[in-house]
């Protein structure tokens, strides 16, 4: 009976000894309906975004996985963000996944 409390004692604290790591890494992002003229490593074609509606419009140059923009629609996009374990130099070191589209309006 003591070992069985024992080992109970010892499974409670070693649970509450485990360190949780909880960041908000879900983002609202707002996509303008056309693409712009960029360069990264060569001349490109980058979505216009902003992550709150008052904002200017940014250029972005990386990609939102499992999302197939379409040009001549505004988005409301709901995306995850990640960060990238050493990315070469000439890659972002954040990394985006579709979540939901909250709103598509076509433009």
């Amino acid at each position: 009976m003591k070992k069985c409390v024992f080992v109970s004692s010892l499974l409670f604290v070693l649970v509450g000894c485990q360190t949780v790591k909880t960041t908000d890494n879900t983002k609202t992002f707002y996509i303008d309906s056309t693409l712009a003229d960029c360069v990264g490593v060569a001349p490109m074609k980058c979505m216009k975004i902003k992550q709150n509606q008052q904002a200017d419009w940014e250029l972005f140059y990386g990609t939102i996985q499992g999302f197939d923009y379409q040009p001549g629609y505004q988005y409301t996009l709901k995306v995850n963000q990640f960060d990238v374990a050493n990315p070469p130099a000439d890659a972002p070191s954040l990394r985006y996944e579709l979540v939901e589209i909250i709103n598509k309006t076509k433009k």
